[in-house]
C-alpha cells in the first residue's frame, strides 16, 4: 500500500480500453461511492477527467463515466473501475512506484490512445532526421569541426526520444491476442517481439568509434532500423483523419523527394570518387553543391535528358543504373499517386458514372427534356446533400451493431420526437431506423395522392411538405416540418388497404424516411408488449372514419400507441393555414 499521507489524495487519470475485470480481485458496489477498504488496501478516490466517455456493455451510446474506486495492493499494483451497475465495468491497469514521498503513475496506452499517435510524430520526427541528414553528412561535407557540435547535440537528443520508446512507451501498449485487448504482460509480450530486437539494434553505440575513426555518419546507419515506428505513426493517423488521401498525397510526395536525395547523395559520391569538375559529366564544383546535386537527380530519375554524356566506364554504369532505377521508381510512385487520387474520388466517379448511364437511358427511349431536367436535378442535390446516392449500400457491408450504431446517431434523435412512437420500446425503435429508407423529392414532388392505397407512412428528416386540398385540391391546408408524421393512419389501419385521405407535395426539397407497414409488421412479432388486440382499437378507428367493422379473421396486430390520431395527418411539427 501506498503511504499513508497519501490515501486521501485525488488523482487525475485519462482513460483507457481494457478487458473485462477480475471480480476476485476487485469489487465495485453499484452506489456512486468510492469502496471502503479491505485489509491493507489503501483506497483513493479517482476523478475522470472531463470529457472523457464511454461505452458500457454493447450500446454504442457514449455516457460520462462515473467516479471511480482505486485500490492498492500489496503487490504495488493498481485497479479501478467505475462505480455503475451496467453490465460491463471498464477499468485500466496501473503500475504505482513511489520512492520517499512521491508516487509516480504509469498507464498503459490504448490502442487507439491519441497520446500514443502525438508521441509516434514525436519518434517519426526523429527517425526522419536521421533518414535525411545521415546520408547528406556522409556525402556532403557539410560537418565540419566548427559545427560538429550542433550535430552531436541533435543527434544524441533523437537518441533520447528512441531510449524513451522502448523503455517507457512501446512496454505499456496494449495489444490484441485471441480478439481480446490484453493490459497485462505488455512488457512480456513488447520483448518477445521483432520489433523490440530492431529497436535495440537501432540503439547500439556504435558512435564509441568516433574516438578511433572520427566523427563519420556511417557509424549511425544502425538508426535506421526504427522505420516500424515511422509506419505505424501513418497507419495510426489514417485512421483518424476524415480525409486520409489528402495525407497519402503528401507521403507520396515525401517518398519521391527522399529517393531524388539519396540520389543527389551518391551524385555527389560519385563526383567526388572521379573527381570534382574532371570531367563534363561530374559536379563542376560550382554554385551550392546540394542544390546542383538534386537538379541533376531530378532530371536523371524522371528521365528529362539533356544532361552531359558521360565519358569514362564507371560514369556510364554509374548513369545506366540511375536511368533504370529513374524508370521503375517513377512509375511506380505514379502510380501509387493515381491509385491515391482514384481512390478519393470514387464516390464522385460514381456519382457522375451513374448520371451519366441514367441520362443515356433516357436519351435511348426519348424521355421528355423537363424530366430528363428533373432527374438531373434530383442527381445533383441528392449527392450535395448526402455525399452518396444509396445510403443502404455505403452500410450494407457493415456488421449490424455497426449499422445500429450509425443510425442512432443519424436518426434517433429524429425518430425520437415522433409523437406517434412516444412511449414505446426503446429498443423497437433502434429496430425500427434500420428499416427506414431515405428518400429525397425535389420541388413540387407528390409524395402521396388522395386515393392511392397507402402501405408506409413518412417522417420529414429536411424540409417542407404541404397538404393539399379544397374543391380544386391545391388549397395549402397544412405545413408539415422535420420531425412531422403523415401517413400514419397506413399502418394503424387493422385491414390494410386504406386510401389517402389527402394529396402532399414537397414544398423546396425534402428528405423523408419511409417506413413500410411489412417492416413495421415483422418488427412487431418480437415485441408482444408493443401490440394491441385488434378488436376494440380497430373498431373505434373504424368508426371514426366512418368505415365499417371488419370481419375477418388474423388481423395483424397495430401498435399501442399512447393517443389515437384523427386524421392522416400529424398533431405537431405542423403550420395550419385554415383549422383542419
Amino acid at each position: 500500500a501506498l503511504p499513508p499521507t497519501r490515501s486521501q489524495e485525488a488523482l487525475q487519470l485519462p482513460l483507457a480500453v481494457a478487458t473485462e475485470p477480475n471480480k476476485d480481485e476487485l469489487r465495485c458496489s453499484k452506489i456512486m461511492a468510492p469502496m471502503q477498504p479491505r485489509g491493507a488496501a489503501t483506497n483513493f478516490s479517482v476523478s475522470p477527467l472531463a470529457g472523457y466517455h464511454g461505452v458500457f456493455g454493447y450500446s454504442s451510446t457514449p455516457v460520462p463515466y462515473a467516479p471511480y474506486a482505486f485500490i492498492c495492493h500489496s503487490d504495488q499494483s493498481c485497479l479501478f473501475q467505475s462505480c455503475t451497475h451496467a453490465a460491463i465495468l471498464h477499468y485500466q491497469r496501473i503500475e504505482i512506484k513511489y520512492s520517499s514521498n512521491k508516487a509516480l503513475i504509469f498507464v498503459s496506452f490504448a490502442l487507439q490512445d491519441r497520446r500514443y499517435i502525438i508521441w509516434l510524430f514525436v519518434v517519426t520526427i526523429a527517425f526522419n532526421w536521421n533518414c535525411w541528414f545521415i546520408p547528406m553528412r556522409w556525402a556532403f561535407p557539410y560537418q565540419t569541426a566548427q559545427n560538429t557540435i550542433y550535430w552531436l547535440f541533435f543527434d544524441y537528443l533523437f537518441d533520447i526520444v528512441y531510449l524513451v520508446d522502448m523503455l517507457v512507451f512501446q512496454p505499456r501498449l496494449q495489444f490484441v491476442r485471441g480478439g481480446d485487448i490484453i493490459t497485462k504482460d505488455m512488457k512480456a509480450n513488447y520483448r518477445s517481439s521483432m520489433r523490440f530486437r530492431r529497436d535495440f539494434c537501432s540503439l547500439l553505440p556504435f558512435d564509441v568509434l568516433y574516438i578511433k575513426f572520427g566523427f563519420l555518419p556511417v557509424f549511425r546507419v544502425n538508426r535506421l532500423m526504427k522505420y516500424e515506428s515511422f509506419f505505424e505513426f501513418n497507419d495510426r493517423l489514417e485512421s483518424i483523419m476524415d480525409k486520409a488521401y489528402i495525407y497519402r498525397v503528401i507521403r507520396t510526395t515525401g517518398y519521391l523527394l527522399y529517393i531524388l536525395h539519396l540520389n543527389s547523395c551518391l551524385y555527389y559520391m560519385a563526383s567526388d570518387y572521379e573527381g570534382i569538375a574532371s570531367t563534363k559529366w561530374v559536379y563542376d564544383g560550382e554554385g551550392n553543391k546540394y542544390l546542383r546535386c538534386y537538379y541533376w537527380a531530378v532530371r536523371t530519375l524522371i528521365t528529362i535528358g539533356g544532361l552531359p554524356e558521360p565519358v569514362t566506364v564507371f560514369e556510364i554504369v554509374f548513369q545506366l543504373l540511375n536511368y533504370f532505377t529513374g524508370v521503375f521508381v517513377f512509375s511506380s510512385l505514379i502510380g501509387q499517386m493515381r491509385d491515391v487520387i482514384g481512390a478519393a474520388t470514387a464516390g464522385h466517379t460514381y456519382f457522375r458514372t451513374s448520371m451519366d448511364n441514367t441520362v443515356a437511358y433516357m436519351n435511348t427511349y426519348k424521355i421528355p427534356r423537363h424530366v430528363q431536367n428533373r432527374v438531373r436535378t434530383w442527381y445533383n442535390y441528392t449527392w450535395a446533400s448526402q455525399g452518396v446516392l444509396d445510403e443502404s449500400e455505403l452500410l450494407e457491408d457493415m456488421p449490424v451493431k455497426m449499422r445500429m450504431a450509425i443510425a442512432i446517431d443519424v436518426s434517433f434523435a429524429i425518430l425520437n420526437k415522433v409523437e406517434l412512437f412516444k412511449g414505446c420500446d426503446n429498443q423497437m425503435i433502434q429496430d425500427m431506423l434500420l428499416r427506414l429508407k431515405s428518400i429525397v423529392y425535389l420541388p413540387g414532388d407528390y409524395v402521396c395522392k388522395k386515393g392511392e392505397i397507402g402501405r408506409e407512412m413518412y417522417i420529414i428528416k429536411q424540409g417542407e411538405v404541404q397538404v393539399l386540398g379544397g374543391p380544386d385540391g391545391t388549397k395549402v391546408l397544412v405545413t408539415l416540418r422535420a420531425g412531422a408524421v403523415f401517413g400514419e393512419i397506413s399502418l394503424l389501419a387493422a385491414g390494410g388497404g386504406n386510401r389517402r385521405t389527402a394529396n402532399v407535395v414537397a414544398h423546396g426539397f425534402a428528405n423523408l424516411f419511409i417506413l413500410d407497414k411489412k417492416d413495421l409488421n415483422e418488427i412487431l412479432v418480437h415485441y408482444p408488449d408493443s401490440q394491441k388486440c385488434k378488436g376494440g382499437r380497430d373498431s373505434e378507428e373504424k368508426r371514426r372514419r366512418g368505415m365499417k367493422k371488419p370481419t375477418q379473421q388474423g388481423v395483424p396486430p397495430v401498435l399501442c400507441f399512447p393517443f389515437q390520431p384523427l386524421l392522416d395527418i400529424p398533431s405537431s411539427n405542423v403550420h395550419s393555414n385554415e383549422k383542419v
